[in-house]
């Protein structure tokens, strides 16, 4: 089994990651490895902050060289299924602002491609509120209808199967200070009865997370 991080089940074990400025315990609460689509085997952690309940994502490979290569995502909003939603997802660019964070400016975040990702060409038709200045200077055609458009490239998304034969569908996007954007949902037939999780995350290094195996090491962390 590859478990780099020798948690997966030893639940004595609690995890200190450093995601922002404060240091935080975890729990894990389930393990399962990404069984396709990637050269190398990935390590999926889902944690379990001790405080308040949030949950981490935390996704490890190594490379040829025993490098940890690791990615740390924080769900930050489940949204119920929309179609609307579901249209703009693998577009080349998307904006995005948490709603527990509604001051926060819309941030743009750019689509990362991945090559087992299929593509097709759409037609995208701007509501009229959304409309640019100057549409013709920011790539829209105007169609016998009268409508504004653009015609985009759309990926499907990624399909992760999981050696738990779960399977998630993804789009992983990423704006110009590296913070990328997770959006993930369960593959099934019935599309619309499953929600979209929305992940804010970055690459972070091992020596930012800290195993600690008893109540008074806890304790001292805390």
């Amino acid at each position: 089994m590859f478990d780099p991080l020798r948690i997966a089940y030893d639940t004595t074990l609690l995890i200190q990651l450093k995601l922002g400025p404060q240091k935080e315990i975890f729990q894990c609460t389930h393990y399962t490895r990404i069984d396709s689509d990637t050269p190398a085997p990935v390590a999926r952690y889902t944690l379990r902050q001790i405080k308040n309940n949030s949950t981490v994502i935390l996704e490890v490979t190594k490379d040829k060289r025993k490098n940890f290569r690791i990615k740390a995502f924080q769900m930050v909003e489940k949204r119920p299924f929309s179609p609307k939603f579901a249209m703009l997802l693998g577009t080349e660019a998307i904006t995005f602002t948490p709603k527990n964070h509604p001051a926060k400016p819309r941030t743009i975040y750019g689509r990362i491609p991945y090559p087992d990702e299929k593509t097709d060409i759409i037609k995208y038709i701007c509501d009229t509120e959304e409309l640019p200045l100057h549409p013709w200077e920011m790539g829209y055609t105007r169609d016998g209808n009268g409508n504004w458009y653009q015609l985009l490239e759309q990926s499907r998304g990624r399909l992760k199967r999981f050696t738990d034969n779960s399977a998630i569908r993804c789009w992983e996007y990423a704006d110009d200070d590296y913070t990328r954007l997770l959006i993930e949902k369960e593959e099934t037939a019935q599309e619309e009865s499953k929600d979209f999780l929305i992940y804010l995350g970055k690459t972070i290094s091992r020596a930012q997370i800290h195993l600690l195996n008893s109540a008074s090491t806890l304790s001292k962390a805390i």
